[in-house]
């Protein structure tokens, strides 16, 4: 059954990673962008599911948390290590064909036999970006162990101020890496001007959600919470309609 999961998977993933590229193509979107956005999804939705499942059903948050953290390790070392041995194990014993030399023909001084070359990409930014969100992650996970005595669960406040901070952090990733996707040229000073300038943007927008918090909490007492939240997407229908108008009047 494992094998058989495994082959399924495998399966999927392929066929979402070629849906993707077409969608993309399709819709004049860049394969980075598809990648971080839909692949991304498509692969990491299952996990999702399967650490509420955990989390749910165990006393402890151990195994959902275990279940991100491994998920991701074999996505990076099996995901990337596996095919990357296989590859250069072929070229080693392929050498190097007329369509490797007119592909890498500039690196046949240095390969003379052939290799397995993939030219980097501007990874960086994405990287640095991701990296700040995770060490953002684990002091949320941190301070919820240390105030409420685990990880998971506490105040229904805590446990919504948590889950869209972490949600703020995905979206303004993406935000980030499409922005940097699609101008390369970007200089490193503008980079870090963009996450600094990110950083006060989510501080106010926890803030308008912690004030929605508050006034839901006090609605429910007067109109109820379906009144709450008819008022708040009426207000917000009227907010878009008159932006669009001034958008369209300059």
């Amino acid at each position: 059954c494992f094998v058989v999961s495994l082959g399924h998977i495998g399966a999927l993933t392929a066929v979402i990673g070629d849906l993707a590229e077409l969608f993309g193509c399709a819709a004049g979107i860049n394969d980075s962008t598809t990648a971080i956005t839909f692949v991304a999804l498509g692969t990491s939705l299952p996990d999702m599911f399967a650490s509420k499942t955990a989390a749910t059903q165990d006393e402890y948050a151990d195994a959902s948390i275990v279940n991100v953290t491994g998920s991701n390790s074999v996505n990076v070392f099996l995901g990337i290590g596996v095919p990357w041995l296989i590859a250069a194990l072929h070229w080693y014993q392929a050498g190097a064909s007329e369509a490797w030399m007119k592909a890498h023909g500039d690196y046949l001084p240095s390969y003379p036999n052939g290799a397995f070359i993939v030219e980097s990409g501007d990874l960086a930014f994405s990287v640095v970006v991701f990296t700040l969100g995770a060490c953002v992650c684990l002091g949320i996970i941190w301070i919820r162990r240390v105030v409420y005595g685990g990880e998971l669960g506490g105040p229904s406040d805590a446990k919504a101020c948590s889950s869209f901070l972490l949600v703020l952090l995905w979206v303004f990733y993406i935000a980030l890496s499409v922005w940097k996707s699609s101008s390369p040229s970007v200089s490193i000073g503008d980079q870090v001007l963009s996450i600094c300038i990110v950083i006060p943007i989510i501080g106010i927008l926890m803030v308008i959600f912690l004030i929605m918090l508050q006034v839901l909490k006090v609605s429910k007492q007067y109109i109820g919470e379906e009144g709450f939240w008819g008022i708040f997407v009426a207000v917000g229908v009227v907010g878009l309609r008159v932006l669009f108008f001034f958008m369209f009047q300059s």
